[in-house]
């Protein structure tokens, strides 16, 4: 056998593996596609078959706020969705970059509806703080949420950054333990990837609500390319603060939702997802399987009719009265925090008289009470 024989050989065993594994892909992807739960949450869901007995049927209460009682929504998964200022590589920051993007995506997969919360960027709430260069917590402190990413430490792995947001947005959820709710997954992506995921869709429509230089006027319908996408949704300035930036981001979300379900959502998801993933503009530990899955699913949903809420908060001119703040609300904070005492935990140092937002709890346990629990009338 000569060379060429020899090359030719190699050539079609390599492009029959090559189609072997994309055809097995395929399957996958489309078995994930028609069933949602079990990619989540496997396949040995075992639902008891019922007794028949006289006596009413007693179920356990996860919750009692207010003086009513509640039961933990079942296969709700939640994705947080993060924004940052800054893309690997190209607009590489010593400091990590902030998360200025704060939603969890709550799944519900029995129904398939969706319900998004959003944090506004500068909500003051509980960090943690790693060692530079060393996956290790080494203090924690109060400052601005979307700060937690950087806290991560600037010259960690991205995913301990990563880990650090997501932990901490999940604290500041639950409310120092109120609720008991888990974030499961993240997709994280920098403005590069913003620009280029839009710009890859063709553009999305949205309708101004406030005019912005360079975007449009108040009124105005129209389709935000990469570059003014970009824009759009980190505007302050135009828009009325940071909450009218975080009513930016979700209108831009659901015409992005929109675009891809115009455009086929469960059939290019995946593979718009694995192109941004292999070229470093995105991080998610959501796989193809999971996100096939999640695009079936949320194919057909009403866009316009997306529940998106944001928390209230209070703006304020300093950060250093926020213990103060949530006295109001009765949290036992000593023992959330263990043997660390509510007293000696501090504002960042420098971050005293810093601006942020001071969360409405009040706001805050309603979402989280209509989002993830059933109140159990009996």
């Amino acid at each position: 056998m000569n060379v060429k024989r020899i090359i030719l050989f190699i050539f079609c065993i390599a492009l029959v593996a090559a189609l072997v594994i994309a055809g097995v892909m395929a399957l996958r992807i489309k078995s994930a596609a028609e069933n949602p739960i079990s990619v989540f949450f496997g396949d040995e869901i075992v639902i008891p078959e019922a007794e028949i007995i006289d006596e009413p049927a007693i179920i356990e209460v996860d919750l009692v706020r207010n003086e009513k009682s509640y039961v933990k929504k079942e296969n709700i998964v939640s994705i947080a969705v993060l924004g940052r200022d800054a893309t690997p590589v190209k607009e590489y920051r010593d400091d990590g970059g902030n998360t200025d993007i704060m939603i969890v995506m709550a799944v519900d997969l029995n129904d398939g509806s969706v319900k998004a919360i959003s944090i506004p960027r500068d909500s003051v709430a509980h960090i943690y703080h790693y060692k530079n260069a060393k996956p290790e917590i080494d203090g924690e402190y109060f400052d601005k949420l979307n700060g937690a990413y950087g806290a991560g430490g600037p010259n960690n792995e991205d995913e301990v950054q990563l880990s650090n947001s997501v932990t901490c947005i999940a604290e500041h959820l639950n409310a120092f333990g109120t609720f008991d709710v888990v974030i499961n997954n993240y997709v994280e992506i920098g403005l590069t990837g913003l620009r280029e995921l839009t710009d890859a869709v063709g553009g999305v429509e949205v309708t101004m609500a406030s005019g912005i230089p360079g975007v449009g006027s108040k009124g105005q319908t129209v389709n935000l390319s990469g570059k003014t996408a970009m824009t759009f949704v980190r505007d302050r300035h135009n828009s009325g603060g940071d909450l009218g930036r975080v009513s930016n981001s979700q209108t831009y979300i659901k015409a992005l939702a929109k675009k891809l379900q115009s455009m086929g959502a469960a059939e290019i998801a995946p593979d718009i997802a694995s192109t941004f993933v292999s070229k470093n503009l995105m991080r998610t530990d959501l796989t193809i399987e999971e996100i096939a899955a999640l695009a079936s699913l949320v194919a057909d949903i009403d866009v316009d009719g997306l529940s998106m809420k944001t928390i209230s908060a209070i703006e304020a001119n300093n950060i250093k009265d926020f213990k103060d703040h949530l006295k109001g609300y009765g949290y036992d904070y000593e023992a959330f925090y263990g043997a660390e005492k509510w007293e000696d935990l501090k504002i960042k140092k420098g971050d005293e008289y810093d601006f942020g937002f001071f969360t409405e709890y009040d706001s805050l346990e309603e979402i989280m009470l209509d989002v993830y629990y059933e109140e159990l009338v009996q």
